[in-house]
């Protein structure tokens, strides 16, 4: 008997941003709501099970149907456990659906000058096979 195997690929394309900020969860999102004319809005939990404890994390998000773009703004840090260990500076993970957006440097100075950030930086996961924990 022949045994077949599913191979899936996933779409990967979006950029995502490191974000250093001591502000909470709601706060750098009403700061990004206001600078930046986002919505970003409480939505569910992002959810990981590492061994045998599981961790959620906080996750806004935003969907901009005029642009095609979408927004997820989600913490790096659980009360256990990161979403991406190997940035342990990233306090929040900012995904935009869209790697191609022509406004994204205007956007990241926009985030920059915001009081409540530190630092913004882009992290690229095309090496490592992290990119499929943020498939959702």
């Amino acid at each position: 008997m022949s045994k077949f195997q599913l191979q899936v690929s996933y779409d990967f394309d979006f950029v995502l941003l490191g974000i250093s900020s001591p502000a909470r969860y709601y706060h750098l999102s009403w700061y990004i709501n206001e600078t930046c004319g986002l919505m970003l809005a409480r939505t569910n939990d992002l959810e990981m099970r590492t061994g045998k404890e599981k961790d959620s994390f906080v996750r806004m998000a935003y969907e901009d149907e005029e642009n095609y773009l979408s927004f997820d703004l989600i913490q790096n840090k659980g009360l256990t456990s990161m979403v991406l260990k190997e940035h342990p500076s990233a306090d929040y993970l900012l995904k935009i659906g869209d790697s191609g957006w022509e406004e994204l440097y205007g956007f990241i100075q926009d985030l920059k000058s915001l009081p409540v950030v530190q630092t913004v930086y882009e992290i690229h996961l095309a090496a490592s096979g992290k990119k499929e924990l943020l498939v959702f």
